[in-house]
């Protein structure tokens, strides 16, 4: 049913494959032992089923109504009765027996040719046998929640469900009546086609609110800070006047899309009496901070018009890092009919008044020249050849020499290209001769600081998103960072996202970056490092661009056990494109963008 994603890449000097990142899914999950329900307790029909508590209301209201109507005529209820059926909301009754391809299916309004008849063996895209596990749970616990993949009836695809099971006698024959949800903010239905910003545009209604902000509150989650960089600059999360912002629970922003902000870093709050939000003493951020949820009212400047205008926003409390996080958006009250993003004051004239007043703010400054460092081996973001080693290719270069058209004369660049090592290139800017340091760099907080732990760089605006996935062989069998083990071998660079997210994922190293008790950590002398023992010293970290001093100068890292992959560094992205080509690794970790280059 569910499958992974595997996207081909073959290019003429390249047969490799690009394997995204993605969240793992879930197996069967059983919750029993609920305390009773009665239907008279709560009763809910199926166009208002929303929530576990209501799947849970609707499946106890349909069992009593069997009992109290008989088979036939509920059975015709479960087909025709709008109480009981609203698009993909519909019970299903199955029999429960140990022998799963022999399981009759009674009622199933999607498609009745299947009723009166076994299904046969129905494994589902997580690969669990669905009647083994059905005839598990309620001959063991009466009633329970499942949590799987199947097709949904409205859509056509196959997506993840919770589905609320009670035991019952349907015809004499033990059977268990079923009803559930498919949930659209979670990570496996969180799909950018389908939640993104200009679809809240279109449809601006609370629920469309919630699900926006709950799947930001999920991408935030799964990517801890580096989602930050996703969630202000990527288009999916922000569109005209539609756009996501982080609090602090003192009400300061974290980061917000807003296009008139300075992207990630303590700015002005998005509750801020600059944004007119005239909240007269009450700590609205406390309030969403408690609860968990909230939504908010007040009057913020729509970046679409430049007015102020009434806006309704919904927050999410997460925790990153152990930092308490309020993620949130909101849409605005007083649009037109066609929405905030049209009209002859946006986004063009948005875009205008942006122009405009850097036009001025360029205008109050003197000339002056700036020396650029550029990294010279990540294409597409910031290369050159080693024949014009100092002469900038790529996207952030670009930028650069658009600004310096923009400024009319007022800014100039002079271009100097850094090589390899990539990590550590960032803390150049403080140190002479460079002014500022490009080159598809992620910001973080923790790379603005020295060795010493004092801030001496400091980011700008986030103006591209990354994401982090793996490059394998046209002929590899691996799939997904699950299917790495102890037989494989990847490879990194040190100090970049992609190592630390590989290290991550396959569990080498924790949140925090703490290395695995038992990993061995081969510095390039020769001497070998085992995290976790005595005479290695304090607990060795690795982080993106810092960590463990000690192995600074890491060569490979062999974990304990066999369920998890070999890591071999290199010096250059060609040599570990060679590494690959020539079989010494299975897999790099590498940026997407990259990877697509490739």
């Amino acid at each position: 049913m569910a499958n992974e994603q595997v996207v081909k890449g073959n290019r003429t000097l390249f047969p490799i494959i690009l394997i995204f990142l993605h969240a793992a899914a879930p197996a069967f999950v059983v919750q029993g032992g609920a305390e009773p329900l009665t239907c008279a307790d709560r009763s809910v029909s199926a166009s208002a089923v929303r929530t576990s508590e209501d799947v849970r209301a609707f499946v106890q209201c349909a069992y009593e109504f069997v009992q109290e109507v008989g088979f036939e005529q509920a059975r015709r209820a479960f087909h025709e009765d709008e109480r009981w059926r609203s698009g993909p909301i519909y019970f299903v009754v199955d029999e429960v027996t140990p022998i799963s391809h022999q399981a009759t299916t009674f009622v199933y309004p999607p498609d009745p040719s299947r009723e009166g008849a076994p299904w046969g063996l129905l494994i589902d895209g997580f690969g669990n046998d669905w009647f083994k596990e059905q005839h598990r749970i309620v001959s063991t616990f009466g009633e329970g929640w499942m949590y799987y993949s199947f097709t949904n009836p409205e859509t056509g695809r196959d997506e993840p469900k919770f589905t609320y099971l009670k035991s019952l006698f349907w015809e004499g024959t033990p059977a268990a009546i079923g009803a559930g949800v498919y949930p659209r903010d979670i990570p496996a239905a969180c799909r950018r086609e389908e939640v993104n910003a200009r679809g809240l545009e279109a449809d601006p209604s609370p629920e469309k609110l919630q699900e926006f902000v709950r799947c930001a509150a999920l991408e935030l989650e799964s990517q801890g800070h580096f989602g930050t960089v996703a969630l202000s600059a990527d288009p999916r999360w922000r569109s005209n006047s539609i756009y996501v912002f982080g609090l602090d629970t003192y009400g300061n922003t974290l980061f917000t899309g807003h296009p008139y902000s300075h992207g990630n870093g303590l700015s002005e709050s998005e509750l801020d009496a600059d944004f007119n939000a005239a909240l007269q003493g009450r700590d609205l951020v406390s309030v969403a901070d408690t609860f968990g949820e909230s939504f908010l009212y007040y009057r913020a400047h729509n970046p679409a018009t430049g007015l102020p205008q009434r806006k309704r926003a919904f927050v999410k409390r997460v925790v990153i890092h152990s930092l308490p996080v309020l993620v949130g958006a909101g849409v605005y009250m007083d649009c037109p009919p066609a929405g905030c993003g049209t009209g002859s004051g946006t986004p063009e004239g948005a875009t205008a008044a942006a122009c405009e007043a850097a036009r001025e703010m360029l205008d109050d400054l003197p000339a002056m020249r700036v020396n650029y460092g550029f990294y010279t081996d990540f294409n597409p973001m910031s290369y050159s050849v080693a024949s014009a080693v100092h002469q900038p290719t790529g996207y952030e270069p670009d930028l650069v020499a658009a600004l310096e058209t923009f400024s009319k004369g007022k800014l100039s660049f002079n271009t100097l290209g850094i090589g390899n090592p990539f990590s550590g290139i960032w803390l150049k800017a403080a140190q002479e001769p460079y002014d500022m340091v490009g080159g598809g760099i992620t910001a973080l907080p923790e790379r603005t600081r020295d060795e010493n732990g004092r801030q001496v760089i400091r980011f700008g605006v986030a103006h591209v998103s990354f994401r982090q996935s793996l490059l394998v062989r046209s002929e590899s069998v691996i799939n997904r960072h699950a299917d790495l083990t102890s037989e494989h071998h990847v490879g990194v660079l040190r100090g970049t996202t992609g190592e630390k997210r590989l290290l991550e994922l396959t569990g080498i190293i924790d949140a925090e970056g703490i290395i695995r008790s038992g990993t061995q950590v081969q510095l390039a002398g020769g001497d070998v490092l085992i995290a976790g023992e005595p005479e290695s010293g304090a607990a060795l970290r690795i982080a993106a661009g810092t960590g463990s001093v000690a192995i600074a100068t890491r060569v490979r890292l062999t974990p304990a056990g066999d369920d998890r992959p070999e890591v071999l560094y290199f010096n250059s992205d060609s040599e570990q494109l060679g590494g690959l080509l020539e079989g010494e690794v299975d897999a790099l970790a590498r940026g997407e963008l990259g990877n697509r280059v490739t």
